[in-house]
């Protein structure tokens, strides 16, 4: 059940899991709805599940997906359960189908104040919610200015984010640029668009070529990266750079067509997650690509991401095979295949596509 676990296939197993509470179907299920909170919590089946599954979603710290959406999905849960026994969704009702245990689980103070007025607070035209006025005060004066005002009982004084803070492992080079034509100054415009405090350290080293050079003479479609971490983490995302120039009919082009299939393998090289990204991209840049759906890495366990471009891209940049990014060390394997090589020798090892994962720490 959990290998084939999707989120077609996951409504029967809550269901079993509802009415026999087995420890590691709980947690399976809750890593499950951790990784894809979204396609959860608004799938049509989520309003049908029963309080014991509602109950354990909410006690889950990580959820990618803001608190409101949290409030809003278990609302609708509370409202389907009032139609389903012909009572009237009203406040009370609602509040009376979920219960003093789960209304004790939901983070109010994780949200904003305006999402808060506009989406969950205690409305006079409306039954809308699932607080009382003096609940509500309460709150926005917390919201407001932390600690002013005591909680109510029942209500949580949590005022922390379920979604995890999201960083990134930068890959350094390995060796100095021989490339010495291409200069941190020699991109044609438009000048890198996508980058952070690091990029003068690290990204503007990585080039990537449309045709070969005296010091890149491989070039490929297609890039792997294997990858090991000695603490779980949640990989979001990859950033990979653009071609350095344009070349051929449009030497002076901002801009050019690039497809990108990203596939994540597991420890046994089942494929996990598939991301394809189409578009124009800025040449001289870089580009994350977001992965269709986060993907917990367990410790010490080795993955693989692929990545399959339209373009040919010529690389001649070695990046360091391990990052110590606190609490997690990071281990790297590189390697492109070059279709026109001869079978036996396809794979070239160290040169590095990937220049920075994204992430966040898993507990």
């Amino acid at each position: 059940m959990v290998r084939d676990m999707n989120v077609d296939t996951l409504w029967p197993i809550l269901q079993l899991l509802s009415q026999v509470q087995e420890p590691i179907l709980k947690e399976e299920c809750g890593k499950f709805v951790s990784k894809n909170p979204s396609l959860v919590l608004k799938h049509a089946n989520f309003p049908n599940v029963d309080w014991n599954i509602v109950n354990m979603i909410v006690e889950l710290d990580w959820l990618d997906v803001p608190e409101i959406e949290i409030l809003r999905a278990v609302e609708k849960w509370a409202e389907h359960q009032c139609l389903k026994v012909n009572d009237l969704p009203d406040r009370d009702n609602k509040r009376s189908a979920i219960g003093p245990v789960i209304l004790s689980k939901l983070r109010f103070l994780a949200v904003s104040r305006e999402e808060f007025v506009k989406g969950a607070a205690f409305s006079t035209t409306s039954d809308k919610g699932l607080l009382t006025l003096e609940e509500s005060y309460a709150i926005l004066m917390n919201l407001t200015v932390p600690v002013s005002y005591p909680m109510p009982d029942g209500i949580s004084g949590d005022g922390n984010s379920r979604m995890l803070a999201k960083l990134r492992c930068i890959r350094k080079i390995q060796a100095t640029s021989s490339l010495s034509l291409f200069t941190p100054g020699g991109f044609r415009s438009p000048r890198p668009t996508v980058f952070d405090s690091s990029f003068n350290n690290t990204l503007d080293q990585v080039v990537a070529l449309a045709s070969p050079s005296q010091t890149t003479n491989f070039g490929s479609k297609n890039f792997s990266l294997d990858i090991k971490v000695d603490h779980p983490i949640v990989l979001y995302g990859i950033q990979v750079p653009t071609l350095l120039s344009a070349t051929g009919a449009k030497p002076f082009a901002n801009e050019y067509d690039e497809s990108f299939v990203v596939t994540v393998l597991d420890v046994f090289g089942t494929p996990i997650s598939r991301t394809v990204f189409s578009g124009k991209i800025s040449y001289g840049s870089v580009i994350d690509i977001s992965l269709k759906e986060s993907i917990i890495l367990q410790k010490n366990a080795s993955y693989k991401v692929q990545v399959y471009t339209s373009n040919v891209y010529f690389l001649s940049k070695k990046l360091h095979s391990k990052e110590d990014c606190p609490p997690v060390k990071f281990t790297f394997t590189d390697a492109i295949t070059v279709d026109t090589l001869e079978p036996s020798s396809p794979l070239f090892r160290d040169v590095g596509f990937v220049t920075q994962l994204i992430y966040s720490v898993w507990a």
